[in-house]
């Protein structure tokens, strides 16, 4: 058997996306509690301990060093967000390095699934937790763009709670109606989301099959 072939398998082995999964739903659960500073921070942090679940099986230097830069703009960001103001540019910058950081974790998870060489427990974990992750990289976006629009972006307010619920309900396409998106942005970012909920499960059910 070849190397090339002897990588998928290796790294299917090491992969732990239970663990991961849990804790997305953690942090999904995590961000109901209350609107505080303390929550948001938690909920940072929660998004830099799964980069470090995520990233944990790579000993490569050059994984090693990644993984500490993005701890460390992780954590600032978490700071940022739980310091400053929720609709001001500090908070905005702390949310947007949120993105970024899930943003990163997701193409992470993504890349070890699709070279898995066989369909495991662990390949549908790692999917379900990359769909996890989209909805919280939407719920960032969403909490970050109050402070570079200086407008209210969704209706009822979320104030200084990060909208996780309404992402996911926009990435499932339920649909409450409860929070609306009011501005221009707000709503393409929606529509946005939508449909990659309905393209994710659809390509990749496709691809693992």
């Amino acid at each position: 058997m070849t190397a090339e072939r002897l990588v998928p398998k290796a790294a299917g082995r090491s992969d732990r996306f239970g663990l991961l999964v849990l804790l997305l739903i953690g942090s999904l659960l995590l961000s109901g509690v209350d609107d505080s500073r303390l929550i948001r921070f938690l909920t940072a942090l929660v998004n830099v301990l799964a980069l470090l679940l995520a990233f944990g099986a790579r000993q490569s230097r050059e994984r090693l060093l990644a993984t500490i830069g993005l701890t460390m703009l992780g954590a600032a960001g978490g700071l940022l967000v739980a310091t400053g103001r929720v609709d001001g540019l500090d908070g905005a910058v702390g949310a947007s390095v949120q993105v970024l950081l899930l943003t990163v974790l997701t193409g992470s998870v993504l890349s070890r699934i699709i070279r898995h060489e066989e369909v495991t427990n662990q390949t549908l974990l790692g999917a379900v937790a990359a769909y996890l992750l989209l909805g919280q990289i939407f719920a960032w976006a969403y909490l970050a763009l109050p402070g570079y629009l200086d407008e209210e972006v969704i209706t009822p307010a979320a104030g200084g709670e990060i909208p996780i619920y309404y992402s996911y309900v926009v990435l499932s396409t339920l649909g409450f109606g409860d929070i609306q998106p009011v501005s221009a942005l707000a709503q393409r970012l929606s529509a946005l989301e939508a449909l990659l909920g309905q393209l994710f499960i659809a390509i990749l059910v496709s691809r693992l099959v």
